[in-house]
């Protein structure tokens, strides 16, 4: 149920308990040097008035955002545009905070839904900053703008309340310190960010929507809604008038597609960085007619996307190489036994390894250990995609004619068996999602698991109580992914990890026996109890965790096989080049 709370019990988004909002006001909001506004926005399921009232922030000009608890802000005031309701709150935080997570978390805290519960669009504004009354001196406020936006009919129809007492949620008390934003000129472009046309809020749910594609996959689809929208959004063709403002535009809805999934916005975001760079190299000879413009540029996008395509090519064949080089590969051919690899999830470039490696005749017999990765069982399409992919002459069964390489078995586990195939694996092969800037890799639940497994079993393995046929060998971690994966920018330090995804537990329950109506179903743990509108037992489902950097042996790229620096130094390329395209946005 969503049920936004009275303001005095709001909780403090820097500490773990709740505290009564004073009656007396004790210090000016502008003493704060960091303050993140978030704007609220309930909308009905009218697509035109939803849209409307998320581009225009008219209302949110005229608000003035009074202070000043030091824990935080009660809404001033609720405006009523188009059927939706909206109101403004105002929370400072020290540097070392993320704002984005304060944002999100003053929304789980006022809601009885999460971040990733599908309810709620996040859209950030571009911090600016304000002069500083309180202080001496060139001392300035930082704003951080987010509006956090609900679908009421949405929330009603999965059952969640929108508590009625919002409608008449304001400020009480005396007005003073207060920060009146309508005095200041750059609100207007700080919230150019979160205006979104239909069409292009259309490809972004279509982004957040797909839960099967990986994150190479998902950066193809969403390139091709660039090219699309280029042409088809009126939003988008409407903003032509002037170079300037069509580039500026066109850097916003890039900047919304790689920010649709935060979790796997990494290889999003570089492959539209790098087709912006190159349309910002062509801008002095674009087309002068808006319709001859918005072609030509699509047809450049969709031409960069082959090249984007083609950055993963290599990393097959260097898979090969570098496993050759293994000294468990290399014992495992010489003393005639299997090679075992562990695998989960589901990824392109991972399988194309894989069958790269079945199709080397100089290779001991493999065997393939695949998690079912539930509850989408991503595992599962990965292992019938390498049982499709067995060389017909793999272990000489004389299906073809000319020599036999070494067999080729695929063999899938539930996921928490994980602990016994570690055991016996000699290579943990990891397809990144995401790689952070220090060497840590996102990727699918349960990767986490399996690595500490395979440092704890090589422990075990190496004793010197081992003996000496198994004792050399080591168990090896390698990340595989195209240096796209690797993010500029690491917020973790802020308290707000990317990676964190949790969706629908629906997909959870689906996997269970049993029917929703049998008292005695496990499923019926997931039914809410009628009177209360609570769940007896929440059903969580979180997509994605982090491997630390210090579990990893190597990363292999299309560049080449690289370490913790080599990673540190594509992030710092990354991050210049993000700066360089929307760093004024």
């Amino acid at each position: 149920m969503v049920s936004f709370s009275n303001p005095v019990s709001m909780r403090n988004p820097h500490s773990n308990s709740y505290s009564p909002v004073p009656a007396a006001r004790q210090s000016s909001l502008l003493e704060c040097n960091n303050i993140v506004l978030v704007t609220f926005l309930l909308h009905s399921s009218n697509d035109e008035a939803a849209n409307a009232t998320t581009a225009n922030w008219g209302a949110l000009k005229n608000m003035t955002v009074f202070g000043p608890n030091s824990k935080c802000f009660s809404p001033l005031e609720v405006e009523e545009t188009n059927g939706s309701t909206s109101f403004c709150m105002a929370f400072p935080i020290p540097d070392t905070v993320s704002p984005l997570k304060t944002a999100i978390q003053q929304f789980e805290d006022l809601t009885t839904v999460t971040y990733s519960s599908g309810f709620l669009r996040v859209l950030v504004g571009t911090p600016f900053s304000i002069p500083n009354p309180g202080k001496n001196g060139d001392d300035t406020t930082k704003i951080h703008p987010f509006l956090l936006s609900i679908n009421k009919t949405l929330a009603i129809s999965h059952k969640i309340k929108i508590s009625p007492n919002i409608q008449s949620l304001s400020s009480s008390g005396a007005t003073t310190n207060l920060i009146d934003l309508s005095t200041h000129d750059l609100i207007s472009q700080a919230l150019q960010r979160c205006t979104i046309s239909p069409a292009l809020e259309a490809s972004i749910e279509r982004l957040r929507n797909d839960r099967t594609s990986g994150a190479g996959r998902l950066a193809t689809l969403a390139v091709k809604e660039f090219a699309s929208l280029c042409t088809t959004d009126p939003l988008l063709l409407s903003r032509q008038h002037t170079q300037a403002e069509w580039w500026t535009s066109l850097r916003l809805y890039g900047w919304h597609l790689f920010h649709s999934r935060p979790s796997m916005s990494s290889s999003i975001q570089n492959c539209i960085i790098r087709i912006l760079q190159q349309i910002n190299t062509t801008l002095s000879t674009l087309p002068s007619d808006p319709s001859d413009r918005a072609n030509f540029v699509s047809s450049l996008i969709l031409t960069s996307l082959k090249s984007t395509r083609s950055k993963s090519y290599t990393i097959p064949q260097s898979f090969v190489t570098l496993v050759q080089s293994l000294q468990s590969f290399v014992d495992a051919r010489d003393q005639k036994r299997l090679f075992n690899i562990l695998v989960h999830s589901n990824s392109s470039v991972m399988a194309c390894s894989l069958v790269s490696l079945f199709n080397t005749a100089n290779r001991p017999r493999i065997r393939v250990f695949v998690l079912e990765s539930r509850p989408l069982f991503e595992g599962v399409t990965l292992a019938r995609y390498l049982r499709s992919k067995i060389p017909q002459n793999a272990g000489g069964n004389g299906k073809l004619e000319g020599p036999s390489v070494p067999a080729v078995t695929v063999e899938v586990a539930v996921d928490a068996a994980v602990g016994n195939y570690t055991k016996v694996a000699d290579l943990y092969v990891l397809a990144a999602d995401r790689i952070y800037p220090n060497g840590d890799v996102s990727n699918k639940i349960g990767c986490l698991t399996a690595a500490l497994g395979m440092r704890f079993n090589e422990r075990r393995r190496n004793k010197p109580s081992a003996t000496s046929a198994t004792g050399g060998n080591s168990k090896s971690i390698i990340v595989i992914g195209a240096t796209d994966k690797v993010c500029g920018n690491d917020e973790r330090d802020r308290g707000w990890d990317y990676s964190y995804e949790e969706n629908d537990g629906g997909e959870v329950r689906e996997c269970w026996p049993g029917l929703c109506d049998d008292v005695d179903s496990p499923a019926e743990l997931s039914d809410s109890d009628e009177e209360t509108d609570k769940e007896d037992v929440r059903v969580r489902n979180m997509y994605f965790e982090t491997v630390p950097a210090e579990l990893v042996d190597c990363y292999l790229t299309e560049e080449g096989v690289m370490d913790a620096g080599g990673i540190r130094e594509v992030a710092d390329y990354h991050l210049r080049r993000e700066m360089e395209i929307f760093g004024e946005l």
